[in-house]
């Protein structure tokens, strides 16, 4: 009887990246998904060229909202540090029509001492093109802005 190969851990850790990856690439991801996905890897990048081209992908309060992001980070001292890249889980997603799509990530920045953190990304498309058009981030049992403390 043949033995079983044993998988080792390290394996697995280069095939799981991989794989996730051509199931993000594959024909059944929307667009919009697609636009969501490349919008997170360029915003939570310590380059900031790459927050400048997470920018480009949006439209309304998100390109506001990154804009003023990149002017309060202009003129400071460049990252030097090696970091690693952070990684997103999505937890959420919904298409309301066929212009308008909603999505919630999971967002595991790798630093220490960073709480839970997610993005809510709502995308609307424009000219045959996908954006992000409100980017709203929260940390684990944060307050939503609109809310009040009652007295």
């Amino acid at each position: 009887m043949p033995r079983r190969r044993k998988i080792t851990g390290r394996w697995w850790s280069f095939a799981l990246p991989l794989v996730l990856v051509l199931t993000a690439m594959s024909g059944d991801t929307p667009e919009s998904r697609r636009v969501a996905d490349r919008f997170l890897v360029l915003y939570y990048d310590y380059d900031m060229s790459r927050v400048r081209e997470a920018a480009k992908l949006c439209t309304g309060d998100a390109k506001r909202q990154v804009e003023e992001e990149i002017k309060f980070m202009d003129g400071a001292d460049p990252d030097t540090d090696v970091h690693p890249p952070a990684t997103f889980g999505l937890v959420y997603q919904h298409a309301l029509t066929g212009a308008e799509a909603t999505y919630v990530y999971r967002v595991h920045i790798r630093t220490p001492d960073t709480p839970a953190l997610y993005a809510k990304l709502v995308l609307i498309q424009r000219d045959g093109q996908w954006f992000v058009n409100k980017f709203d981030e929260k940390e684990r049992g944060s307050q939503p802005e609109d809310s009040t403390e009652s007295d």
